[in-house]
């Protein structure tokens, strides 16, 4: 059912975390999610935690990234779980340079699993991201831009 006040709600979450990524505030980030979120980055293993959350956002800034925007694309809810699916971009620079100049570091789609949590907040209890960047470069045989990117998040 899709449910107008918690789209708006879960669009406001999702740029609370875009914005605590750009001040990189990786704390808050994790505080965004369950303690025992599981979260599925591109070409990366399975990580569960909040701890973990917090490592693979302050890689990908490591990587390049300065701040990312988020589409929320749709968002279903299911009583006390929301289903949400969108597109993010992330890019290089501080926020008003990156857009003039356009520099995006990857681009790709998201699928997120919210539930309330027992002081009745919605956290992230399931986060899967991917990369759109490997689709055009499958007939050219080209490395994808993303292989870079994935490789600076390694954690171990």
């Amino acid at each position: 059912m899709i449910d107008e006040g918690i789209r708006k709600l879960i669009t406001d979450l999702q740029f609370a975390l875009s914005q605590n990524f750009g001040e990189g505030h990786y704390d808050l980030m994790g505080g965004q999610y369950d303690n025992n979120a599981k979260i599925m980055p591109p070409d990366r293993p399975l990580g569960y935690g909040r701890e973990y959350v917090a490592e693979i956002y302050k890689k990908i800034r490591q990587a390049g990234a300065r701040y990312f925007d988020m589409e929320v694309v749709d968002v279903r809810r299911f009583g006390d779980v929301v289903l949400v699916r969108g597109e993010i971009v992330a890019r290089k620079g501080d926020q008003a340079e990156t857009k003039k100049r356009g520099e995006i570091m990857f681009n790709g789609k998201f699928m997120s699993v919210w539930r309330k949590d027992d002081k009745d907040d919605w956290k992230i209890e399931l986060d899967v991201w991917n990369s759109n960047d490997h689709v055009g470069h499958i007939k050219d045989k080209e490395p994808p831009v993303f292989q870079k990117f994935a490789q600076s998040c390694v954690l171990f």
